[in-house]
């Protein structure tokens, strides 16, 4: 069973997915694409859980962009029932990603490999 890791944003979206408990940076898509993705993911890739990056504001309270991956939460357990679909508080992972990609369009997979490695660390 594999993991994914999803940096959702308005235009892309960056994912990243486990590889022996390693992350490793996966792909970008169009946003209008995700869900296509993820469904093709998860027949190649036998996935059991998706991480979220929850970018709440620094104070914790909810950010604009939070309300809508908490939508993009929703929409995702409704489709995918079986499947785990975890937030994960990385509000800093986009800033980390330009520290080893400074092309800012290229690093949504980064960011994404980035908040899957908490996350593995993390358990």
């Amino acid at each position: 069973m594999s993991i994914i890791a999803i940096d959702f944003w308005k235009k892309r979206v960056g994912i990243a997915i486990s590889v022996q408990n390693i992350a490793i940076p996966h792909k970008i898509v169009e946003r209008h694409l995700i869900i296509d993705e993820i469904k093709k993911m998860i027949k190649e890739r036998n996935i059991s859980t998706i991480i979220l990056w929850d970018p709440m504001n620094m104070d914790w309270s909810l950010s604009q962009t939070s309300m809508k991956v908490r939508e993009f939460q929703n929409t995702l357990s409704s489709l995918f029932p079986d499947l785990k679909i975890i937030l994960v508080d990385e509000r800093l992972s986009s800033f980390e990603a330009s520290f080893v990609n400074d092309k800012i369009w290229e690093k949504d997979d980064i960011a994404a490999s980035l908040i899957l490695a908490s996350y593995l660390s993390s358990k």
